[in-house]
């Protein structure tokens, strides 16, 4: 599965996301239907934070403020989340794991 790599998470494009903002992210991946639905728009958790390289455990103490994120933390997040907002999606697939499939292309991206 690819994760964020080392020079990704550490451009320099903008500063990492606010610890609020992120949760609100994280939220809306875990209710909003927009992000639940079982068809072709699907984030789920365990695989996006497995995508952006961050333990899931960690993130859920996080989201029940039990602990806060470290700047590294925030960047992968932060990479991970502007992915999600530019299209990428999960499809399950046969052998019931969950597969990145890009939906949207990026403004910018060669095809």
């Amino acid at each position: 599965m690819y994760r964020i790599s080392h020079d990704i998470q550490h451009r320099r494009f903008r500063a990492p996301m606010g610890e609020d903002e992120i949760r609100r992210w994280l939220m809306r991946f875990q209710y909003d239907q927009e992000f639940r639905n079982k068809g072709r728009r699907t984030v789920p958790f365990v695989s996006f934070c497995e995508f952006a390289g961050v333990s899931r455990y960690a993130v859920y103490d996080f989201i029940r403020r039990k602990s806060g994120l470290s700047e590294t933390t925030r960047r992968k997040l932060t990479v991970a989340i502007e992915e999600v907002q530019a299209g990428l999606r999960w499809k399950r697939k046969p052998d019931h794991g969950y597969h990145p499939v890009r939906q949207y292309q990026r403004m910018g991206d060669v095809a």
